[in-house]
């Protein structure tokens, strides 16, 4: 849950699934995404090679409070995009998504109960 609207998203962990993320997917609904778990507080690095849907990426500590958010852009896959030290989750949802639902850095996303 993030700004009151439930996502339904992927969860992927294993590091198979973190390397592919969304490349491939064509389409995501309107509230749908990928959370990432990641193995550890780490910095940790993202790209957009083998996607093309913009995406907007929320970078979530051990807590699920956001630490910051971005675009991704489909037409730049080698750009790196950084997150934030101590990121433990990743949400990447439809660009704007962030923006349209009002959720912003420093709010709390939680597992649905």
């Amino acid at each position: 849950m993030a700004g009151g609207k439930a996502i339904d998203a992927w969860v992927v962990f294993a590091e198979s699934e973190l390397e592919q993320g969304l490349s491939g997917v064509l389409w995501l609904g309107a509230n749908e995404g990928m959370i990432f778990v990641l193995p550890k507080k780490t910095k940790t690095r993202f790209h957009m090679t083998g996607v093309t849907i913009p995406l907007s990426i929320a970078y979530l500590n051990g807590r699920g409070k956001i630490l910051k958010i971005e675009d991704m852009d489909p037409k730049t896959p080698e750009r790196i995009y950084e997150a934030p030290d101590d990121t433990r989750y990743a949400l990447e949802v439809n660009q704007g998504w962030f923006d349209r639902n009002g959720v912003k850095k420093g709010d709390r996303i939680r597992r649905r109960s």
